[in-house]
């Protein structure tokens, strides 16, 4: 094996390893951002929550201060608010969790690149030792 094929087989290991590291530092870059989205929802969902509770109260002391009574259809529409608030409050959980997953998805799928790219780097450099070797045809 001459000095090029030395050269060529020891480029296509170190650019082998290159797109590992670079892929496997963008599937803990896309962990941390499904992390974080999860995080958000819940953040988002609580925020929700006491908005719609806030507005609830208000609209309760409303109509207290009108000379209304907290019974019949007030009631219900209190009642109607709070199942509204919790559903908007899961929507925003639900849909973070939808964005957590196709990024935990997307990092596990660029874990298997980092994977595949590096036996394939192995391979080429190791065809490019036995291409470059004399008596030798591939």
């Amino acid at each position: 094996m001459g000095l090029p094929t030395a050269l060529a087989a020891g480029a296509a290991g170190v650019q082998a390893l290159g797109g590992f590291f670079g892929r496997r530092a963008r599937a803990r870059s896309l962990a941390e951002d499904a992390r974080i989205q999860t995080l958000a929802g819940e953040s988002e969902a609580r925020d929700r929550m006491r908005a719609g509770s806030a507005a609830m109260a208000a609209g309760a002391a409303r109509g207290a201060a009108s000379g209304f009574t907290l019974e019949g259809s007030a009631t219900d529409v209190l009642a109607q608010m709070a199942r509204d608030v919790e559903v908007d409050a899961g929507r925003a959980r639900w849909d973070a969790a939808l964005r957590a997953r196709r990024l935990r998805n997307e990092a596990r799928q660029e874990n298997r690149n980092a994977v595949l790219g590096l036996v394939g780097g192995g391979l080429a450099a190791g065809a490019g030792v036995i291409r470059g070797a004399p008596g030798r045809a591939v």
